[in-house]
């Protein structure tokens, strides 16, 4: 441990000596660690991480239309209101959302973002309590079109907005021109149903021709622009759940064949394999490997920079070297790899030795190599009446 000690201290001296060294070594492995860590976090979020916040993720399923040529489609809201009410055999709970850009201005200022229209039963579907507030009420705001102006903000867009002040709930926010009520904040943890964006503020389904004024989606069956997400029963796995769709489809078409003569059927894709869009699944994969293979390469250019400043450093300290062998800093009169370690780290086989093994030289169980090499050159090396060896 006092040898371990003393390198410690050695080379804190070292790096004090070469401010300039110590700061390009730093900050080159810091940019390639540093950019390295960012995207290996993105590509976490957006393809191996499940929704953070949701209760049991792996219970979610999205479920989407198959047309001829399109095997994800998205869902209407006649079509997704069918499978809410006709399927509770199989789903506990099944919710519909989709992304709107609106204005929004509640401090003076209006800026353009992205608002979530969602069902009712959004939040329930996921699980998830409010931070702050309430959530939309199922059975209340999922009836009755333009009633129910109500909005909850996302956490991350409450505490940049209004600086986290829990005097947000009953506040009025105005969304292309109308008057919306805040009602609770989403928890923190929870990002939405994406993990690659938080999402600013949620809006209920209802609201749909105030925050989106352009279409009516909420009576046309063949306006599909909605995802639909549903929470599997305990007990019940995909197959079953894609057997009673199977037969509510059917049924469907019976009563709406014009709406459904081209449905080819639904396809029910589990959370953890849709990502993003289950159709950019491949597409996701292909650019994130890309990705860290780029940034791989930028870290390994950054350690042969980084190796470079050692080399230079260990040319300009060839007198300083040389004046240590001179005085007896070579073998058998210096540790084993001191002088060299002390260079060029890296050549060191000492901590490969160790970090392979688990030994450390302060340990019982340190390896037989460095406790006999070390003992020879600390028989050879003391000074006479004093016990001690150059360092």
């Amino acid at each position: 441990m006092g040898d371990l000690l003393q390198d410690l201290r050695y080379g804190v001296r070292m790096l004090l000596k070469n401010p300039m060294f110590t700061t390009a070594a730093v900050v080159t492995l810091a940019l390639g660690i540093g950019m390295n860590a960012t995207v290996f976090s993105a590509v976490r979020g957006i393809l191996l991480q499940p929704l953070p916040g949701a209760w049991e993720p792996d219970r979610l399923v999205q479920l989407y239309r198959v047309w001829g040529g399109i095997e994800y489609g998205s869902n209407s809201i006649p079509h997704y209101q069918d499978l809410r009410d006709r399927t509770d055999d199989v789903f506990e709970s099944v919710a519909a959302w989709a992304f709107t850009p609106v204005a929004l201005s509640g401090q003076g200022e209006t800026e353009r973002t992205m608002a979530l229209m969602v069902s009712a039963n959004f939040f329930q579907t996921f699980r998830v309590q409010p931070e702050l507030g309430r959530t939309f009420l199922p059975g209340e705001e999922d009836r009755g079109p333009g009633a129910h102006p109500v909005v909850v903000l996302g956490f991350g867009f409450w505490q940049s907005h209004f600086g986290g002040d829990p005097g947000v709930i009953g506040r009025t926010l105005d969304v292309n021109g109308h008057p919306f009520e805040v009602v609770g904040v989403a928890a923190r943890d929870f990002k939405g149903p994406v993990t690659f964006a938080d999402v600013p503020v949620y809006a209920p389904l209802m609201m749909q021709r105030e925050l989106a004024p352009c279409c009516d989606y909420l009576e046309s069956r063949g306006s599909n622009s909605f995802n639909v997400v549903a929470r599997l029963r305990d007990g019940v796995g995909v197959e079953r759940a894609q057997e009673s769709v199977d037969r509510l489809l059917a049924l469907l078409l019976e009563e709406h064949p014009e709406d459904y003569d081209t449905q080819l059927g639904t396809r029910i894709v589990p959370q953890s394999e849709a990502g993003i869009h289950p159709s950019f699944s491949n597409a996701s994969m292909g650019m994130s490997t890309v990705m860290m293979a780029v940034v791989a390469l930028l870290l390994l250019i950054a350690c042969v920079n980084v190796a470079n400043l050692f080399l230079a450093r260990a040319r300009d300290r060839r007198q300083e070297i040389a004046l240590r062998l001179s005085l007896g800093a070579g073998w058998p009169c210096w540790p084993p790899g001191r002088w060299r370690s002390s260079v060029l780290p890296w050549t060191d086989p000492g901590p490969w030795t160790w970090g392979s093994t688990g030994r450390f030289s302060s340990s019982p169980g340190r390896s037989r190599w460095w406790r006999g090499s070390s003992s020879g050159w600390r028989r050879r090396c003391r000074r006479p009446g004093t016990g001690r060896w150059p360092r």
